[in-house]
């Protein structure tokens, strides 16, 4: 299993993510890609120095502008943290939803049942409740 890691990297992370949500907000387009590839370029350094960790591509997935993009990230993170034993059910409502952005609701559907599963076997309420509304919303 992989250390965690170190709590800078989190402050970066979360520092980049509140910035990105300022930029969102402020209606800044520019600044929002502009602040994207910062955190894309910081995660892909981090996994170069072989400190690859799932944190790193699902907070790529969470934040890609691009749903495909953001699969692909989800991807990885899921091998990740599959590989290190690490909890799933994040990832997977994270995949859930967007694929529901891209209207494969049967994939989101199947998604977010897996995630919804999991955060209840973990006691994760915040995840239960994502998962639990953003199936709510799917079409039947």
């Amino acid at each position: 299993m992989r250390e965690d890691l170190p709590e800078y990297v989190h402050a970066r992370l979360y520092d980049l993510a509140v910035a990105m949500k300022d930029a969102h907000e402020a209606g800044s387009p520019e600044l929002l890609e502009e602040l994207f590839e910062e955190m894309r370029e910081y995660c892909l350094a981090l996994v170069e120095e072989g400190r690859e960790h799932a944190l790193l591509w699902e907070t790529l997935g969470d934040f890609a502008p691009d749903n495909e993009q953001a699969l692909e990230y989800y991807d990885q993170a899921l091998r990740v943290a599959e590989h290190d034993e690490l909890p799933i059910q994040s990832i997977l409502i994270g995949m859930g939803e967007r694929q529901a952005a891209l209207e494969r609701h049967e994939e989101a559907r199947e998604l977010l049942r897996r995630g919804l599963h999991l955060a209840a076997e973990a006691g994760d309420g915040e995840m239960m409740t994502r998962a639990d509304i953003l199936l709510s919303e799917l079409p039947s």
